[in-house]
C-alpha cells in the first residue's frame, strides 16, 4: 500500500517582519514556484517579538498586534494553507493563539496556556498583565 504524503513548507521568518519585507515576498515567490500542502510560518511572525523583555511594554504588543492584523488579509488571500500564531487580546492580558488559514478561512486552533520565562521568551501572564484596552484584535475572520 502506498502512503499518503503531504508538502509542507516550513521556515523561520526574521523578527519585525512586514508585509513590505524582502522575506516576505521571497517566501510569497517560492510557495508560488512549488506550492506545498500547508505552509507553517514562525510563532508570532509579524511585527516586533514581545516576549523579548522581561516587562510589558505597551507599544510593542500594540506594534505586534497591529501588523498581525494588516496580514490577516494577506494570509487569507493565500492559495496555500497556513498555520501560524498572532498575539490576541483578552480581558486583561494578550494569549498567543495558534490558528489556521485555509480556503480563505480563519480557524483557531489552540491559545497557549504555558508561559516560559526566560530570556526571549518572557510570556509569563504576570509579564503581560495590565493590557491597555487600547490594544485590542478587531478584525472579523
Amino acid at each position: 500500500m502506498l502512503g499518503v504524503f503531504l508538502r509542507l513548507s516550513f521556515c523561520q521568518l526574521p523578527d519585525n517582519l512586514s508585509l513590505d519585507h524582502p522575506a516576505w515576498a521571497d517566501l510569497l515567490r517560492r510557495i508560488e514556484i512549488d506550492p506545498p500542502d500547508i505552509a507553517v510560518l514562525n510563532e508570532m511572525p509579524f511585527g516586533p517579538w514581545i516576549a523579548n523583555g522581561d516587562t510589558f511594554d505597551p507599544a510593542l504588543a500594540t506594534a505586534s498586534v497591529e501588523e498581525h492584523e494588516r496580514a490577516l488579509p494577506v494570509l487569507l488571500n493565500m492559495s496555500t494553507p497556513v498555520l501560524s500564531s498572532r498575539p490576541v487580546s483578552g480581558p486583561r492580558k494578550l494569549s498567543n493563539e495558534a490558528f489556521l488559514i485555509a480556503d480563505g478561512r480563519y480557524q483557531p486552533i489552540h491559545q497557549k496556556h504555558f508561559f516560559p520565562q526566560e530570556p526571549g521568551f518572557f510570556e509569563t501572564p504576570g509579564s503581560l498583565r495590565n493590557v491597555p484596552a487600547s490594544i485590542s484584535s478587531n478584525t472579523a475572520v
